[in-house]
């Protein structure tokens, strides 16, 4: 019956004082069927007088099963996980899990009343720091349960064969406390093993944040820079132009010799003007061609 609850119902773990979730909201943790043995997988479950397809489990090698976390309780004693489930993008339900932040409430849960079939926590994930989590919840486990339940480094080893049953599993988790690796032996078979695919997560990075602010403001000052350059040089560029096509004005030097000057074109023809004058003595106006002043006898 343990191995059965392990199997089927999602679970997760979580830490005391010292342990916090792995993961935020929004993120998406995909797991897929590496190896799926259906007879003996019905065979296993019909063990423990559980129905086959009850349990929603008839995958197929290749299939994937993915849980998007949606929102999260964090209570005094554990974190509450709400899920979408997703099978190959297609949304099937929901579901949720139940975290202890201590490892020593997981153990306590799982051991106090071994013959329990409604347990509080359960075991698709356990808190980083993943090792020491892990280690605390082996070492409370009673001492009478360590024949069939160890720990092995990030690993929870549950060995049903010591007492009498035909089943060993197996739990491997990564850094971040999510399962990692599931697998089920079956009279000596192994016949499930599903394996962690992909874990994407909505994680802000302030870090990264400042390198992309500081990547797109250099950006967007050489571009600046850039345009400014170019529309000088094209500014430079047109005015050359402009000078080049502009009509030349024809200058003539002052220092240019008289004989490359034409002269000026006057009239030639002799200006007869009356030569009329007056007596020196006199006054008299003197008539033409007379030799003396008819006035005073003066002599021109």
């Amino acid at each position: 019956m343990l191995s059965f609850l392990i199997l089927v119902i999602p679970s997760a773990s979580a830490d005391s004082d010292e342990y916090d979730l792995g993961f935020d909201e929004n993120t998406e943790i995909t797991w897929e069927f590496k190896r799926v043995n259906e007879e003996k997988l019905e065979e296993f479950l019909d063990v423990y007088d559980i129905d086959y397809l009850a349990l929603d489990l008839d995958y197929k090698e290749g299939d994937k099963l993915m849980y998007k976390l949606t929102n999260y309780d964090d209570e005094e004693d554990y974190y509450k996980l709400y899920f979408n489930v997703y099978e190959d993008d297609e949304l099937i339900g929901y579901t949720h899990a139940k975290i202890a932040k201590d490892p020593e409430d997981l153990a306590a849960d799982l051991f106090d009343d071994i013959s329990q079939i409604d347990f509080t926590y359960d075991f698709i994930f356990v808190l980083p720091k993943t090792k020491d989590y892990i280690q605390e919840f082996g070492a409370a486990i009673p001492a009478i349960y360590n024949l069939f339940v160890g720990v092995s480094y990030r690993s929870i080893i549950i060995d049903s064969t010591v007492v009498g049953l035909q089943d060993i599993i197996v739990l491997k988790y990564d850094d971040d406390g999510i399962l990692e690796e599931f697998k089920i032996y079956y009279q000596g078979y192994l016949i499930l093993v599903i394996e962690l695919d992909d874990v994407s997560k909505n994680e802000f990075n302030l870090y990264l944040f400042s390198i992309i602010i500081m990547t797109i403001v250099i950006i967007v000052v050489v571009n600046i820079v850039v345009a400014i350059v170019l529309i000088t040089k094209h500014k430079k560029k047109r005015e050359i132009a402009d000078r080049t096509l502009a009509p030349k004005k024809e200058i003539i030097s002052s220092e240019a010799t008289k004989g490359s000057i034409s002269p000026m074109i006057t009239d030639k023809s002799t200006i007869i003007l009356e030569d009329i004058n007056y007596c020196e003595m006199c006054g008299t106006k003197r008539k033409l061609n007379n030799k003396f002043c008819t006035n005073c006898g003066n002599k021109f």
